[in-house]
C-alpha cells in the first residue's frame, strides 16, 4: 500500500516554484513559505471545521501518507530554492529530479513548474505538470500529472492564512482525475471524504490552469538536474530506504 500511494507521488513528479520576479529576495519568500505551509502540516490531530460546502463531503485527515506526499514535495520545493542555480522566474522551469542510490535510478522524473505571488492579495500559487516511471528514463509519452498549491500568504506577518492542496492524473485527453484534494483553513486540515460528490466541480476548477501549463511547456529547453535535492526531500521525509528493494 505504501509503495502505490507514494506512486502517485510518482506520477505527480515533484514540485517546485518560480517567483513572479528575479529578485534574491524572491528566493528567500518562496522559501519562507514552503518552511510555513510544511509546518502546518505537522498536525497530529485535526477536527472539521465550517466550510462553504456539506461537512458530510470532508473527513478528518486520518491518512498521513497522504500529508506525507505534500510534505515530501513542498520541502523539495524548498531545497530547490535554497539551491542558488535554480531560477527565479514567472515562466514555467522544465527540470529532472531522479531518485539515485548507489549509482542506480529508482526512480525517474521530469517536471514543468510554474508559480507566482502577488503582495497585495497575499497570494502563492504553484503549479507543475510531472512525468515519472520506475523503470525507463523515456517515458515521456506517458500522462502527467497535475499538481496545484494555492496559498492566502501574509506577507508582512511571513505566516500562512489559508491554503488548498490538489493533485489530479490526467486519465484521458485533456481530463482530470483528482487523486487528493485537501484544505488547509488557519488551524485544521481536511480532506475529502467521498470523492464521487465533488470531485468533478473540484477538478473543473484547475482545468484552466492545466491547460495553460501545457501550452506554455512546449519547446522550453531544460534548466537542470536537481536530483540531490529530490533524494534529500525525499530521504528527510520518508526515510532512506523508502525506494529500497
Amino acid at each position: 500500500m505504501k509503495k502505490k500511494l507514494f506512486g502517485i507521488f510518482a506520477l505527480s513528479g515533484v514540485l517546485a516554484l518560480a517567483s513572479c520576479g528575479s529578485k534574491a529576495s524572491d528566493r528567500d519568500t518562496f522559501v519562507t513559505v514552503c518552511e510555513k505551509v510544511v509546518d502546518t502540516m505537522q498536525i497530529k490531530e485535526t477536527k472539521l471545521t465550517s466550510l462553504e460546502t456539506s461537512l458530510d463531503e470532508f473527513k478528518v485527515l486520518d491518512d498521513y501518507q497522504e500529508l506525507t506526499i505534500a510534505k515530501t514535495m513542498i520541502h523539495f520545493v524548498e531545497l530547490l530554492y535554497k539551491n542558488e542555480s535554480y531560477p527565479v522566474t514567472d515562466k514555467p522551469v522544465y527540470i529532472t529530479g531522479n531518485y539515485v542510490k548507489e549509482g542506480k535510478t529508482l526512480q525517474y522524473n521530469e517536471e514543468y513548474i510554474k508559480s507566482s505571488f502577488n503582495k497585495e492579495k497575499n497570494n502563492v500559487e504553484i503549479e507543475f505538470l510531472g512525468f515519472s516511471s520506475y523503470t525507463d528514463a523515456n517515458f515521456k509519452n506517458t500522462k502527467p500529472a497535475y499538481f496545484r498549491l494555492s496559498v492566502d500568504y501574509d506577507f508582512e506577518k511571513n505566516d500562512v492564512n489559508t491554503y488548498s492542496f490538489y493533485l489530479g492524473q490526467v486519465e484521458a485527453e485533456e481530463a482530470l482525475e483528482l487523486i487528493i484534494y485537501e484544505v488547509y483553513n488557519g488551524t485544521d486540515i481536511y480532506s475529502l471524504k467521498d470523492y464521487s460528490t465533488i470531485k468533478g466541480e473540484i477538478t473543473s476548477n484547475y482545468m484552466d490552469g492545466f491547460k495553460t501549463l501545457g501550452q506554455e511547456t512546449i519547446g522550453i529547453e531544460l534548466s537542470g538536474d536537481y536530483s540531490a535535492e529530490y533524494i534529500k526531500a525525499t530521504d528527510d521525509m520518508l526515510g532512506d530506504n523508502y525506494f529500497g528493494e
